[in-house]
């Protein structure tokens, strides 16, 4: 019998690498397998559909409920229907400043809607006729819609788009004197319209008296409106208010005025 020395065989180290290497298929694999055989994830089922339509000062209101539960039926024709969607579907409604869309457990859908507040009502050299809002966006005045605000028409060369700002500095200009008119009550009783003459100067149009008002443009409107407010309220009342053809306050600190 041979005394020849056994010789052991080394065990081979563990191939750590090669687990890793397997591991991270088999997750890829899952999450692969995962994505393609997942359902979309969707809303709860809608059901019954509440409208609140927030009004306006003045009772001015462009929309009903009708209105906004028709666009809504619309949109859940959609399968695939969400919240965010139905708000943006809603927000391209010209009248709508924002809308805001809730859906509880049961499936119940609310719809907050905030319309657009109008100051003035343009009509440009074309005839197009649109509305000016509070923050100073345009929007497209629909046939059959109106609201009991100040008018502006003449030489007014703006056009509207949707949901658009304001381009030109006589838009611009017209915006401020009427966002002025709005804000106080007195100049609200008092004015009746807006007028852009060819030269660009806007006339202040009031509700009595034969004469139109110089304004110029909507720079130093405070101190115009000041000036102006003394000379109606103290000297009109003693001249009479047929005895000027035009006030005009659009010097500084002065007012020209013209006889009939």
């Amino acid at each position: 019998m041979s005394n020849q020395p056994q010789i052991k065989k080394e065990k081979k180290p563990f191939a750590v690498s090669k687990l890793v290497t397997w591991t991270l298929g088999s997750l890829v694999l899952v999450l692969c397998l995962f994505l393609i055989f997942r359902k979309p994830k969707t809303e709860n089922p809608v059901g019954s559909i509440l409208i609140e339509i927030k009004s306006l000062p003045n009772n001015i209101n462009f929309l009903t409920d009708a209105d906004i539960h028709q666009r809504v039926d619309t949109i859940l024709e959609n399968k695939n229907f969400s919240k965010a969607y139905c708000e943006q579907v809603l927000e391209k409604n010209p009248y709508i400043k924002r809308a805001e869309v809730f859906q509880d457990l049961s499936g119940k859908l609310k719809c907050v809607i905030t319309q657009r507040q109008p100051i003035v009502r343009v009509i440009n050299q074309y005839q197009t006729h649109y509305y000016i809002d509070k923050g100073g966006f345009k929007f497209a005045a629909q046939t059959g819609t109106s609201a009991r605000v100040v008018v502006v028409n003449g030489n007014i060369q703006e056009k509207v788009n949707p949901q658009d700002t304001l381009k030109t500095q006589i838009a611009q200009d017209v915006f401020a004197i009427a966002s002025f008119v709005e804000q106080e009550v007195f100049w609200k009783q008092f004015t009746e319209q807006l007028y852009v003459d060819k030269n660009k100067d806007i006339h202040l149009i009031p509700k009595v008296g034969s004469f139109t008002i110089v304004m110029g443009n909507a720079n130093n409107l405070t101190e115009k409106f000041e000036n102006l407010k003394i000379f109606v309220t103290t000297i009109l009342p003693k001249v009479g208010w047929d005895k000027y053809k035009t006030i005009n306050v659009k010097y500084s600190n002065q007012i020209v005025t013209e006889k009939n």
